[in-house]
């Protein structure tokens, strides 16, 4: 949690905090880390080359940077 640390984080990085914490809460909780007003995770297999992306510009499935 991002509250008990003494670096200066900013609105941004609390976001993204709260959007991997309920993720990963969905998964524990359901087995699905997938829930209302959070983009999709989709289940991967070797031939889809999307991965889940969690930046502070984008979360979301999408492409590797450089790959096809």
């Amino acid at each position: 949690m991002l509250l008990f640390c003494w670096r200066p984080w900013e609105e941004k990085d609390y976001h993204l905090s709260d959007v991997i914490m309920d993720y990963f809460s969905n998964f524990a909780k359901h087995g699905n880390p997938n829930g209302e007003s959070l983009p999709e995770w989709k289940t991967t297999s070797n031939s889809q080359t999307d991965v889940m992306i969690f930046s502070d510009s984008e979360i979301g499935m999408g492409k590797i940077a450089g790959s096809k």
